[in-house]
Parts: structure tokens; sequence; C-alpha cells
């Protein structure tokens, strides 16, 4: 009777505990501290912890890799001299550094993931805003927009979000079956995202603003062991025209584009870009040869961490150190959470629930499907809520192309889906968290945004999931 009520009520208080962490508390420790509890109080034994440390740890390790890689990026430097460019190349148009703000994010999310995209970009927006003069307002399409298409952008590839990998790994589909099917669905759903945030918030953006390069130089403050390059000054910015770009010179790094960037690396930049893109590429070609994603995530993460300490010796070990190893043993205790709902039949009575809402309408599966695992996402969020869709969906038994499709409604529902409210993921709760003490942006702001947004983009992605399998599939 006991264990009857206790794995819903334990998952309960670990997600309000993640919600709320108190004194800033690790993600990774209210999960480990549910799923023991469980195993103390019999739910889940040794044979379900095989099981599933099995499915969690491909998808961690993977994640676990391309953080690392975006760290050592980060030490070089690379994404604070991207920003540098795209508050340059705007040219004092507000509207065009919208678009470029906007596009470093998405770039960042689908070559990394989308909580690393958030804990680097937000700060750094944050920071442009700041010695731009903008006001909250000016400021609020550029961080929403941002947190917005980081989140949503890990859905057309399903490696750039820990939960997707997770789902991929309990369905048994593969990246290239993955990629097929959900590329064209995904990104025009965050196509209307963007069109529609700009819809919301064109009265807000600058039309222009005035500049000069000294202000962009103090755009990056510097990191304990940084050192700065000298910025050449550049006319500033006048009503009659916009100044150059960057200072005269050859285009490309050899004009030092750099200056301003502490401790910049354009070499470390140039071989990490080129890793990036293989690692990318060989998760798809490795998925039609049988190789693990996590076998080519890891490899790629250990040659650049080899570059980087040929390069900076010291700093390596710190690298290392702060690595958020905490990645593992968080999946793994979400997991044993679902996994233990699982056992005691909750998920396939959520299962029974979806049938008697959507029939045999493979249409209206997909759709509910969606909503179902938007609005478990918004009061939960996103990770548990896929994962319990995904179990919930294998419990049903449905035939072949209609779990896919199911499937990846639910991976709708939860990377577009759970952006209705700031807590629905763990990178918006994250983006949350870092605006709000620097911006003064609220709950309530974040939501007159999204729910205008939000809403019309995943219906829009599900209708195209649902037209474009089928006719896949057919």
């Amino acid at each position: 009777m006991l264990t009857s009520w206790l794995s819903p009520l334990v998952l309960a208080c670990v997600v309000a505990t993640i919600l709320w962490r108190p004194r800033r508390l690790n993600e990774a420790i209210p999960a480990a501290t549910g799923a023991a509890l469980l195993v103390i109080f019999g739910v889940v034994n040794l044979g379900d912890l095989t099981a599933v440390l099995h499915v969690v740890s491909g998808a961690g390790l993977t994640i676990l890799g391309t953080i690392l890689m975006s760290a050592v990026l980060d030490r070089a430097g690379l994404f604070r001299w991207a920003a540098l460019q795209i508050a340059r190349k705007a040219g004092g148009s507000g509207r065009r550094l919208f678009v470029l703000t906007l596009m470093l994010c998405f770039c960042m999310t689908m070559f990394f993931n989308n909580d690393g995209s958030v804990l680097i970009t937000t700060p750094i927006i944050v920071e442009i805003m700041q010695r731009l003069g903008f006001n909250k307002i000016q400021a609020l399409p550029y961080l929403i927009g941002g947190c917005l298409v980081a989140s949503s952008a890990s859905a057309p590839i399903g490696v750039s979000n820990l939960a997707n990998l997770i789902a991929l790994s309990i369905v048994g589909l593969d990246l290239n079956q993955y990629a097929t099917l959900m590329l064209v669905p995904s990104l025009l759903g965050i196509i209307v995202c963007i069109v529609l945030l700009y819809a919301v918030c064109r009265r807000h953006i600058p039309q222009r603003y005035r500049m000069v390069e000294p202000e962009l130089a103090r755009t990056f403050p510097p990191r304990p062991g940084d050192t700065w390059h000298v910025l050449r000054p550049v006319a500033p910015m006048w009503p009659g025209g916009p100044p150059p770009v960057h200072p005269p010179g050859p285009k490309g790094f050899r004009s030092r584009p750099w200056a301003g960037v502490p401790d910049f690396d354009p070499f470390m930049c140039r071989i990490g870009i080129v890793l990036v893109v293989l690692v990318r590429v060989g998760f798809f070609v490795g998925a039609a040869y049988g190789i693990p994603v996590q076998v080519i995530a890891i490899t790629g993460a250990l040659v650049m961490l080899g570059v980087y300490v040929s390069r900076r010796p010291k700093g390596a070990w710190q690298l290392v150190r702060t690595a958020p190893w905490y990645v593992l043993v968080f999946a793994f205790g979400m997991y044993t959470l679902v996994y233990a709902l699982h056992k005691q039949g909750l998920t396939l009575l959520l299962g029974h629930v979806l049938q008697g809402m959507a029939g045999s309408s493979l249409l209206a599966v997909v759709i509910w499907t969606g909503l179902l695992v938007t609005v478990m996402s918004s009061l939960f969020n996103n990770l548990p809520s896929v994962m319990i869709g995904t179990v919930m969906l294998t419990d049903l038994h449905l035939p072949a192309a209609h779990l896919k499709l199911a499937y990846l409604a639910s991976v709708l529902g939860s990377d577009i889906g759970s952006l209705l409210v700031p807590t629905g993921t763990l990178a918006s709760l994250m983006w949350l968290h870092l605006v709000r003490g620097k911006t003064g942006i609220t709950w309530g702001d974040y939501m007159r945004v999204s729910l205008l947004v939000i809403p019309p983009s995943l219906m829009l992605s599900l209708l195209t999931l649902y037209s474009w399998g089928t006719w896949l599939l057919r």
C-alpha cells in the first residue's frame, strides 16, 4: 500500500525541489535522493537499476561530451568573439541585431546543446543590452527570443537535448530516422515562433542605436587569468551613416576582429569548430553503421581537450574539474523515478487516458500526445514528462509507424510546448535565474510573450509532423 503512492509523491517532491533550488542546490542531489528512497523502500531493485543505467548512460555521456566541447571553446573565447561580431555586423540596426542574436542561439543549440547554449549566450546578451543602453522593455525581445530559440532548437536533430536522447534509446529510433521525420516539422515551428515573436515585440525593438567601438570592448569584462588585446578605435556612428564594422585590413581572423575579447585563441577556435562539425556529422554517419553516439561524442571531446591541454596545460585540470559530471547522476536518478512509475502501472493508466481521448485516429494521437506532454512539462518540467510520455507510448503497443509519430509529438510537446512557462525546461529555468536579477524580467513578462507565441508554433509543428510523417511512412 505504501509503495503505491510513494513513487508519484517522491517524483513530485523531487521536481518541486529542482524548480525551487533552495540555496542553489544542484539538480542531481534531489534526483539521486529520490532514487535512493525508492531503492530503500523496495520499489526498484538492482535489476531495475541495471536497466535504467543501460538506457541513460549513452545519453548522459553524449551530453557530457558536447558540454565539454562547448566549455573548451568558451575558454578559447569563441562565443564572446561571435557576440562581438554580431554587435558589429548589426551596424546600429536593432532589427538586424535581433535576427543575428537568435541565429547565434540557434546555432549554439544545434552544434552543442540547449542547456549549454542558454548558460553561455544569456550572460553575453545581457551584457550587450546593458552596454548598448537598452532598457528592460527594449532588451525583452532579445532575451526572451534567445531563450525560446535556444530551447526549441534542440528538437530538429535529437542530440542537443538530454531528454530526447534518453527517449530515443527507449523507443529504439536512430538519429537518421529521427532527423528525417522531425527536421521539417520542428524547423517550421521554430520559424513560426521567431516570426510571431517579432510580430509581438516589434514595437519594442529599437530601429537604430548609437554605439562606438570602445563600448564593444567593455562588453566583455575580463575573467581571472584573461589577457587583453588592444582595440583600435573606429569612428562612432553618426546620423549620416553607419561606422566601419571592423578596423581596416584583410578580412577574417587576420584583421584582428577579436580585439576586445579576453584571451581569444583563434587557432583553438578553428580546430574546435572543425571538430564540432565532424562530431555532428559523425553522429549521423555512425548511426548508419551502428556506432553509439556517446562513443563519437566522447572521442571528439577527448581530442579537443588534448589540443587544449597542448596549448594551455595550466587550465586543463580546472576545465575537467568543473565539468558537469552531475549530468550522469541527474539523468540516472530522474529515469529511475519514471521507471518506478512504469513498474506500478501508472504510465499504462495514463496511456489508457490518452487512448480514450484520441481513439483510433493517428492525427488525434499526435495532437493529444503533444498537448499532454506540454501540460505535464508545464506542471512538472519537461525531463520527467517526456520520459513518462515515451514509456506510456511503449505500453500502448501501437503500430511501429504510429509509435514513431506519437513519440515525435511528445518531443515537440517537450521541446516547444514546455516553453509556455519559464519552469517548463531546465534551460528556461536557468535562463530565468540568470536574467531576473540583472534585468528585472519576471514570470509575467515571459508569459505575456510565450502565451501568444508558443501555442500556434506547437500546433503547426504537430500538424506538419502528422502530414510529413504519414507521407514519408506511407
